[in-house]
């Protein structure tokens, strides 16, 4: 559903890290349905710090041609961070 808000708005994704890559990998297995998001982050966070060198590096590898996918398809996508406004005191 929030996917499909975002199309509606133009929204261009930016382009996804290694770590992410990895986390959609790792939330496909069966052993995280039925968790909460915030659980299968956690869990699966504490997995990434303790993966071997190998495994971080094929996910780096995959990041650069996720990249190169993403400047394919939004050639003119520029990274604009947005400021969070302060609330009122």
């Amino acid at each position: 559903m929030r996917l499909q808000r975002r199309k509606n708005l133009c929204y261009t994704p930016r382009p996804q890290n290694p770590f992410m890559l990895y986390r959609r990998d790792m939330a496909a297995k069966s052993e995280f349905v039925g968790l909460k998001s915030s659980e299968v982050s956690k869990k699966i966070g504490m997995m990434w710090k303790n993966e071997t060198t190998e495994v971080k590096d094929l996910f780096n590898a995959m990041a650069r041609l996720a990249e190169k996918r993403h400047s394919e398809k939004y050639s003119d996508y520029s990274y604009t961070p947005k400021r969070k406004k302060k609330e009122s005191q």
